[in-house]
């Protein structure tokens, strides 16, 4: 008898799932903008240089496109990873949501409060179904 009870998988919070699916969703889009924006940059130089006046706006440019590419692939993993209720997804998603925060205040980026409401709200909920995780 213990050992079916063992074997029963733990039942995941409706609250976890909704969330995770938000993450999810969030960085499956963010990381199709990026991707879109690169290659549109890659056959239309032209593109970020209409943008910014000066050249040193252009590179930050490049660069904010790069690292944010790599930090909606980690926003995906740690939803991956949050979903199968492994504490390592709640760690990557807190570094990458922090790493985010910090990026668009780097370079003066008016979403900062799209991903601080967003991304405390989501912590609220992991953090209060902590104890569930492995």
């Amino acid at each position: 008898m213990t050992e079916v009870n063992n074997n029963i998988s733990q039942k995941i919070p409706i609250l976890i799932r909704i969330s995770s699916l938000i993450i999810l969703v969030m960085g499956i889009v963010g990381l199709l903008f990026f991707v879109f924006v690169g290659i549109y940059q890659y056959y239309n130089p032209e593109f970020l240089k209409s943008i910014s006046a000066d050249s040193g706006k252009y590179l930050h440019l490049n660069w904010y496109i790069i690292i944010l590419l790599i930090l909606h692939i980690g926003i995906i993993i740690s939803s991956l990873l949050i979903i199968k209720l492994k504490r390592t997804g709640i760690y990557l998603f807190l570094s990458v949501f922090f790493a985010m925060v910090v990026t668009e205040f780097i370079f003066d980026n008016k979403l900062i409060l799209y991903y601080l409401v967003g991304g405390l709200f989501i912590v609220f909920i992991i953090i209060l179904y902590y104890r569930r995780f492995k």
